[in-house]
């Protein structure tokens, strides 16, 4: 399957888990308490991200040393 354009921008969340390996029930209860990335809520059912939006608030949780 080719992507289209759009797909190539945004993500299921699912597709998150696949290449981010952040776990579709994680973003969900990420979601429900105002944490993790920004998402789009385009219906009750089908939500969407960026995947700018999630390099960004991955690049925001970069540690360089545990002290």
């Amino acid at each position: 399957m080719t992507p289209t354009p759009s797909r190539l921008l945004t993500l299921r969340p699912r597709d998150v888990e696949e290449e981010f390996g952040i776990a579709e029930q994680t973003l969900a209860n990420w979601r429900s308490t105002g944490r993790g990335p920004a998402f789009i809520r385009v219906s009750p059912r089908l939500v969407l991200y960026q995947r700018s939006e999630i390099a960004k608030w991955l690049a925001a949780r970069r540690v360089r040393t545990t002290r």
